[in-house]
């Protein structure tokens, strides 16, 4: 069993990676669980529409990787009380490969005010793709990652993040035994 983690964020200092990194190595190291870790900073995309978009290297690429995970976790910035667009864009185009996914989510933001801002982004996946969403999610913000922005400094996102791993592990071989 697999469950890609795509960070979309694409910052240098991106706090998207360091919690899709925690995710990646939680699931792996204590579930002995397979990930495939997206890091959208080596999948640069075209923007969805133009004729050639969908035959685009990367966008073929994703859409296994997605296609052949069982589940899949997000990590998104927040700009302006919305995911970023990466992440929309990413879903534009690779749209029907997250049909039936179980899907989580983590998110950082600048603040505090914005921790709702993934709904409408779920509600996409859910009525558009069929998607189950993980009824918990993580929200840190700037102040929850070292001085350096390298690391997660706050145990309580730490524990949330196993958390939603946890809970990803267990759906997702309740999933699988279903649909055999």
């Amino acid at each position: 069993m697999k469950i890609a983690i795509i960070s979309s964020s694409l910052r240098k200092k991106s706090h998207s990676l360091v919690l899709s990194t925690y995710a990646s190595a939680y699931l792996e190291n204590t579930h002995q669980f397979n990930t495939d870790l997206i890091n959208m900073q080596d999948y640069p995309l075209p923007l969805c529409c133009p004729d050639d978009a969908y035959s685009d290297a990367n966008v073929i690429k994703l859409k296994s990787m997605i296609e052949s995970a069982d589940s899949v976790i997000f990590s998104t910035p927040i700009y302006n009380y919305e995911v970023n667009s990466v992440l929309k864009n990413l879903l534009d185009l690779t749209g029907e490969a997250w049909h039936d996914k179980l899907v989580g989510m983590m998110c950082s933001a600048g603040g505090s005010r914005s921790y709702m801002a993934v709904m409408s982004f779920a509600n996409s996946l859910m009525l558009n793709f069929r998607c189950l969403i993980v009824p918990r999610f993580v929200y840190a913000t700037k102040n929850d990652f070292n001085s350096a922005g390298k690391e997660i400094s706050n145990d309580k996102i730490k524990m949330r993040i196993e958390e939603i791993c946890d809970r990803m592990v267990k759906l997702t071989r309740a999933l699988a035994v279903d649909n055999t």
